[in-house]
């Protein structure tokens, strides 16, 4: 906010805007500003001066303070912040390095208007990736490294409270390397000489790397994520979740749905710190409905100039089997049928149905003779077998049309089944023999 010098707020219905003048406030401006987590609320400076800046002139005056944790005292006994108020360092410091307090207070009182906080530490280099990480979705993200520099001559000590997750080693004289495994983006540490173990300096560094995960995960990942289609449901909310651990910078991230090289839709994530959300629900019918693979990539952009960094392929579907059902093996009902059945009512149709007696009988003898009789080829047998079913069943429908309740037939319903199908297969052949039996 210190950039913006008014506040606009908008109406969302009446469309009115209303404007609101923001007020500075003390903030302190140094040389050779070293970045890390605690920059905006404790800056850690190297250079040789610092100053104060005062949001306003006030003509009767502060009196300024100064202090660390074992010491304190005034450094400017009226002060009406027309001047930027200028500290050597570390000359006008309670010692040589360390993390200060300064109170800016009315006169005649050690009640603040405004405290303000501040580190020094005159020969410090700390370097660690800046910039967003963006992994290879294949691979995942890499060990990244922080190192810690003291041009003195005397012994500093690196301190932290880690286990062994995270690799701290002593490269030479007061150069220290630490390296982050992907799992571990943030490191916090204390830096302090060996002889003055009270004058101690804390840090903590966040690597941004771009991470995501899925409603249902709790781990943030940097590898593309398998989703099946069956995980996404009408009604249940699904989320992707990006974060960027980023503390500075914005970014703009785009979703694009993709089949082939293909782009089938976008949708844009909604920022809240470093987090982005994106609601997968919206692209439901996109994905149920499309058999083919598909990928999730996601467009990132720096937020201030709108510079593509990337586009790394986030989630995939993979393609949707289709699983055809076997063919069932034909039903075979002249193989299936058994020849003695037909026989056993040809044999009760001849005695029951006089004026029938000659086509049973006559049936009957193709079976006896052509065969059961002898034995012949098997291509001959299955070719007589088929006439003997077909023209078998055809005369059972045509009795049990004909005569109805008159002859039933033991078994009829099951008769009448075997019948049905066997028209579906050869319904010429059942027509032609029903014909001639209704002719006789």
């Amino acid at each position: 906010m210190s950039e913006i010098d008014s506040l606009v707020i908008k109406n969302r219905i009446s469309g009115e805007e209303k404007s609101f003048a923001l007020q500075s406030t003390f903030h302190v401006e140094g040389e050779q500003l070293i970045e890390d987590n605690y920059k905006k609320e404790c800056p850690l400076f190297t250079g040789k001066t610092l100053k104060i800046v005062a949001p306003y002139e006030n003509q009767s005056g502060w009196s300024v303070w100064i202090q660390n944790k074992t010491a304190g005292y005034k450094i400017k006994e009226i002060w009406t912040g027309r001047e930027l108020l200028t500290l050597r360092l570390p000359d006008d410091l309670p010692c040589e390095f360390g993390e200060f307090q300064v109170d800016i207070c009315q006169q005649n009182t050690r009640i603040s208007d405004e405290t303000l906080f501040f580190r020094f530490m005159p020969c410090l280099e700390l370097n660690y990736p800046k910039e967003l990480i963006i992994p290879n979705p294949k691979l995942g993200h890499t060990p990244s490294n922080i190192s810690v520099k003291l041009d003195s001559d005397d012994k500093w000590e690196l301190k932290h409270k880690e286990n062994g997750e995270i690799k701290v080693n002593l490269k030479q004289h007061n150069f220290y390397e630490i390296e982050l495994p992907p799992e571990r983006d943030a490191f916090r540490f204390s830096l302090a000489q060996a002889t003055r173990p009270d004058s101690v300096v804390n840090f903590q560094i966040t690597i941004p790397r771009l991470k995501w995960r899925y409603s249902k995960q709790k781990t943030w990942n940097g590898i593309s994520q398998k989703i099946e289609r069956k995980d996404l449901k009408l009604g249940e909310p699904f989320y992707l979740l990006i974060q960027t651990n980023d503390f500075d910078n914005k970014y703009d991230l785009l979703a694009i749905l993709e089949t082939n090289g293909q782009k089938l839709q976008e949708g844009r994530f909604i920022r809240k710190g470093m987090e982005h959300s994106l609601k997968l629900n919206q692209f439901f019918d996109t994905i149920t409905h499309n058999k083919d693979e598909l990928i999730l990539k996601v467009e990132v952009r720096k937020g201030k100039d709108n510079a593509l960094l990337g586009k790394p392929e986030i989630l995939y579907f993979p393609t949707k089997l289709v699983i055809e059902k076997p063919l069932l093996p034909k039903y075979d009902l002249i193989q299936a049928i058994s020849l003695p059945k037909i026989c056993s009512v040809l044999r009760w149709l001849k005695d029951t149905c006089p004026k029938e007696r000659v086509n049973s009988k006559n049936i009957l003898q193709h079976y006896y003779r052509k065969i059961r009789g002898k034995k012949r080829d098997k291509r001959y047998i299955n070719k007589d077998k088929r006439i003997f079913v077909i023209k078998s069943l055809a005369f059972i429908k045509y009795i049990m049309d004909t005569y109805g309740e008159r002859a039933q037939i033991k078994g009829q319903k099951k008769w009448r089944k075997r019948i049905d199908l066997l028209q579906q297969e050869y319904p010429e052949e059942i027509k032609e023999h029903f014909d001639t039996f209704s002719r006789r």
